[in-house]
């Protein structure tokens, strides 16, 4: 059998950008049962199951086989897969194939083992992209106590992080010939709203600080002498718990003069309660771990709408996520699998 980094490596080689997933389903399957698990594959992803599905307590692991496009000015190739002094290079290194492998072999070391409740591993497609799978795979899974998330955190405990809301701000005006324009321009009214944005006044979330902001896109004209009847600016907008998305788009209604829409709303920020079983017994498996918000969306969110207390946490350094030359060490790795495992004994109350 190889070594855990080698068969990252070979995770990594199987090119699974978001809506070109067939191969990695294909060979993550096959590896799975080389462990001797009994994976169930779908359109949606892998879904393993260890212990008994209807006991409780139930912990679902979760991660996602997609990523993101390579890009360019790589050191070697991406999808090659290179370890070189003890360092894979590849895209998905940390995210987050990684997770995914450990998540594989803590469900083959529970196998073994004798425990009363359920351990599911959930692997996900389309994370990356708009149509993540996870609600459609937690959906085949009943009576979820709690989750791990995995992404890279290095192995730190992430407990909240931020939601993501994109709007649409609308302003109307008057279509008129430059020259004998006298009315609203919308161009004019669009630009004292995105102002006005800097004077709102967001309440300060405890770990997460406060909403932030930022338009990304104006939209208006039809033609160079004419003053355009419609006036469109898209806000990207990184909730916090502090108010759910409808009472955003309220506030921003209310201070504006332009019609707020709201786009796209299904990244809900999370919390972790403080209270959580999940939360103790992660930070007891993990001591020398350190708890942290994230400014970064994940998903997470499915997880939260069904009000499933989880925490996000993986194998390898965040700051490789989505960039050139991703890389993760075998020390990292290594961390991630005996983290996860240790997580799901103590989760389970195994010795």
């Amino acid at each position: 059998m190889k070594n855990y980094l080698e068969q990252l490596a070979t995770l990594v080689s199987v090119k699974s950008l978001t809506g070109e997933e067939e191969k990695i389903l294909r060979y993550t399957t096959k590896f799975c049962k080389e462990l001797g698990l009994d994976p169930i594959v779908t359109d949606a992803g892998i879904v393993i199951t260890v212990g008994n599905p209807h006991a409780s307590p139930s912990l679902v692991m979760c991660s996602h086989l997609d990523t993101v496009p390579a890009g360019e000015n790589w050191d070697s190739p991406p999808f090659k897969g290179r370890i070189e002094n003890d360092i894979l290079v590849g895209r998905g290194a940390v995210d987050a194939k990684a997770s995914c492998l450990a998540m594989i072999h803590t469900a083959s070391s529970l196998k073994k083992l004798r425990f009363d409740g359920c351990l599911t591993v959930a692997l996900s497609i389309g994370e990356e992209g708009n149509n993540p799978t996870l609600p459609i795979l937690l959906d085949s899974i009943k009576n979820i106590d709690a989750g791990i998330v995995g992404e890279p955190t290095a192995m730190n405990i992430c407990t909240s992080q931020r939601g993501l809301l994109i709007a649409e701000l609308q302003a109307s005006g008057e279509q008129n010939h430059a020259a004998r324009s006298k009315g609203k321009n919308s161009i004019e009214l669009i630009s004292e709203d995105i102002l006005e944005l800097q004077s709102i006044k967001w309440q300060n979330h405890e770990t997460l600080g406060k909403i932030k902001v930022t338009p990304t896109r104006i939209e208006a004209g039809i033609a160079d002498n004419v003053t355009p009847p419609i006036a469109k600016a898209l806000l990207d907008i990184r909730t916090t718990p502090a108010y759910s998305h409808q009472e955003i788009v309220d506030v921003l209604q209310k201070k504006l003069s332009s019609k707020v829409i709201e786009i796209a709303g299904m990244w809900i920020p999370c919390q972790t309660p403080a209270k959580a079983i999940i939360l103790s017994n992660v930070k007891e498996s993990l001591p020398d771990a350190n708890c942290f918000s994230s400014e970064t969306t994940s998903d997470w969110v499915f997880l939260q709408q069904l009000e499933i207390p989880s925490v996000k946490v993986g194998p390898g350094n965040p700051k490789y996520s989505h960039k050139v030359n991703e890389q993760i060490n075998s020390e990292e790795l290594e961390h991630g699998i005996t983290g996860y495992l240790n997580i799901a004994k103590r989760f389970f109350n195994i010795a």
